[in-house]
């Protein structure tokens, strides 16, 4: 079985709020698709910074919940893909069988690493409960992004784990974070990232 098309989880939506026209959930997926694709964005260094940590010979992976359909159309858009060595939508592997649930299940995040092919790794997110805890659990390094100016309360919970306020800095933590977690699934460093975003940005 697919995964639902945007119409169907909105009807799905409509319906769960007892709204009887679930006719017009095409409708309204395709202006939240527009509306959404007009916010996204990519902070300035981040492709740069993506090329320079491949260059050093990082594998680099990305990680993220939420409606696949949305998630892909942001990834494609954002034109850094062929960075990625690995590209984890949870929503996917769950509709697959390979995994039972996203972050901050640590089973998605060795998930990524297998497919990745490394034995160490640091997960750079934004959200402690699902990307920083999620790491922990996975036994893996975790390195919390801290953009000026946003929090909307999803810090909470983030005690001494190192932060960053672009992914300018990670470069010069990445000695001691991929120290501080070991797995059995292959070799070499890696860095899975989970969503970077403010209200109109975010990959």
């Amino acid at each position: 079985m697919g995964r639902p098309s945007p119409a169907d989880s909105w009807a799905g939506a409509l319906r769960d709020q007892g709204w009887s026209r679930v006719a017009e959930a095409e409708d309204l997926a395709g202006r939240f698709r527009i509306d959404r694709s007009r916010r996204h964005g990519v902070y300035p260094e981040v492709g740069r910074e993506l090329r320079s940590l491949r260059e050093r010979g990082l594998r680099l992976g990305l990680l993220t919940n939420g409606d696949p359909h949305l998630q892909r159309a942001k990834i494609d858009a954002s034109g850094l893909a062929p960075l990625f060595d690995s590209i984890v939508v949870s929503g996917e592997r769950v509709q697959a069988g390979q995994v039972q649930r996203g972050k901050p299940d640590p089973r998605i995040f060795a998930l990524v690493m297998e497919e990745m092919g490394v034995d160490r790794a640091v997960m750079v997110g934004d959200k402690v409960s699902r990307d920083i805890e999620g790491a922990r659990a996975a036994g893996i390094g975790a390195v919390l992004i801290r953009r000026p100016g946003v929090d909307w309360g999803r810090f909470s919970g983030a005690g001494d784990t190192p932060q960053i306020a672009s992914l300018e800095e990670l470069p010069s933590k990445l000695p001691r974070l991929l120290a501080m977690g070991r797995s059995s699934i292959g070799e070499g460093p890696g860095i899975a990232s989970g969503s970077i975003r403010e209200p109109d940005r975010e990959i």
